[in-house]
């Protein structure tokens, strides 16, 4: 783990200038989906990082904690990409970002959600908005859930689309064997004013969203996330739910 003298040295370092920086985190699966935008940093100890690697991705640089607080010049001068920090929980990588902040006001930077932690679960994402659509039958509702996710990701950093009963039904493969007719969210075309689903759903992903859906009700149907969702939807569970809704400070929207 990281000294405890190297953490309270950084605070009191902070303390004493007077100032203070908040960097924005972003979640695991936008930085995995636009990977060649995004420069990330490993910031635990040599000795952490040997015992256990980061999963399902590689960093860029290994920089201690210590090391940005002393002097985050060089790390910062490495390149024009935004830095992502990453920790065991993300608590040190939100202090090693604001002392870079502190040192180079401009530089870009951001905290990966929940750090390993985040990385290892995709439903531990922490969002800034969130929508949920528990409706299969109205497509106005999905056309109006999926307008509030594209718009959503030009002002918050985390975007999340929870899907639970019947709403899980739009992301339901065309090819799989479970689609009894069901008509999948790319066909959905509501008409004007609205664009096309497949259009907002793009927006939405390419933007960092993320959609989950609840496990309980994907295996209530006889769905598997492999087999028969969508690539884009990942699994969570209820509680989940219920922490995501208590951390969204953008607000929440349900469609039921």
């Amino acid at each position: 783990m990281c000294s405890t003298s190297k953490v309270n040295e950084a605070l009191q370092g902070m303390t004493t200038s007077g100032a203070s920086a908040e960097a924005p985190s972003i979640s695991s699966l936008r930085v995995q989906q636009n990977r060649s935008e995004y420069y990330l940093v490993d910031i635990r100890e040599p000795s952490e990082i040997q015992a256990t690697p980061l999963p399902k991705i590689t960093t860029d640089a290994q920089v201690t904690l210590g090391a940005i607080c002393h002097d985050a010049s060089g790390l910062v001068a490495q390149t024009n990409k935004t830095l992502v920090l990453v920790c065991n929980t993300g608590k040190r990588a939100e202090l090693a970002a604001q002392s870079i902040l502190l040192q180079s006001p401009s530089a870009q930077v951001a905290v990966l959600q929940r750090g390993m932690v985040g990385l290892e679960n995709p439903s531990a994402v922490s969002p800034d908005f969130l929508v949920v659509l528990g409706l299969g039958d109205s497509t106005e509702k999905l056309s109006l859930s999926l307008a509030a996710c594209a718009n959503a990701t030009e002002v918050h950093s985390t975007v999340v689309l929870v899907l639970m009963s019947e709403g899980v039904n739009w992301f339901v493969k065309p090819d799989s064997p479970k689609n009894d007719g069901k008509t999948n969210v790319e066909a959905v075309v509501q008409g004007d004013p609205f664009k096309p689903c497949k259009a907002m759903l793009n927006k939405f992903l390419t933007k960092g969203g993320v959609v989950l859906a609840c496990t309980t009700c994907i295996k209530h149907r006889g769905y598997s996330f492999e087999t028969d969702m969508m690539d884009c939807v990942k699994s969570m569970q209820m509680p989940d739910l219920v922490r995501m809704m208590g951390e969204a400070k953008g607000g929440c929207l349900q469609f039921m």
